[in-house]
């Protein structure tokens, strides 16, 4: 429960600390982790709409030491929108894992859900992502994941943000059930 409240505070300190790019930062808390990540202004990059997210998680359970760290690209010309309101794009990802003391690095693709009426304070993320073994290096054989989302505007510029999130880590033939399994809560800043 201590190392649970240091890292709340330095997490609380990272998301005050307003990064000069980010468009907003967030805070996600569970009974045994904490998520700081952060997603960058809007780029034109190759004449395509582009953001980043950094994403840092650290989670107590299943011990003894258990940080990911990832960073995903996303451009908003490859989404799909199959109705009004609702799109779904692809997501490229490197991941940076120390699970059970055992080293990860990985590169990822997956796709973001997301949907929003004009007129509501609701929104609602869905995320999948899945790193198979040719792209998994250092004692990884696959990382797979997904989050469902809620986001609720309190006010102007704030989101309390309510989801489910389960990442599932391989390393040399052993499934473990979960790098981090569980319903979190948050605060997210837009800038």
């Amino acid at each position: 429960m201590l190392n649970t409240l240091k890292i709340t505070i330095i997490a609380s300190l990272l998301l005050l600390a307003n990064p000069v790019q980010a468009r907003s930062t967030a805070l996600l808390l569970n009974d045994d982790s904490v998520d700081v990540h952060y997603i960058s202004n809007p780029d034109i990059m190759l004449l395509h709409t582009t953001y980043q997210e950094y994403r840092l998680i650290y989670s107590q359970e299943p011990g003894p030491r258990n940080l990911f760290i990832s960073g995903s690209f996303e451009s908003e010309s490859y989404a799909w929108k199959p109705a009004d309101k609702h799109s779904l794009t692809p997501r490229a990802l490197a991941l940076a894992i120390d699970f059970k003391n055992e080293s990860v690095i990985s590169l990822a693709a997956g796709a973001v859900y997301r949907y929003q009426p004009e007129e509501s304070k609701l929104r609602i993320v869905g995320e999948a992502f899945g790193s198979p073994r040719l792209t998994t290096f250092i004692r990884g054989n696959f990382v797979l994941g997904f989050r469902v989302q809620a986001d609720y505007t309190v006010e102007k510029g704030f989101e309390v943000n309510l989801g489910y999130r389960n990442i599932n880590i391989e390393l040399d033939n052993r499934v473990y059930d979960g790098f981090e399994r569980g319903l979190y809560v948050g605060l997210t800043h837009y800038y």
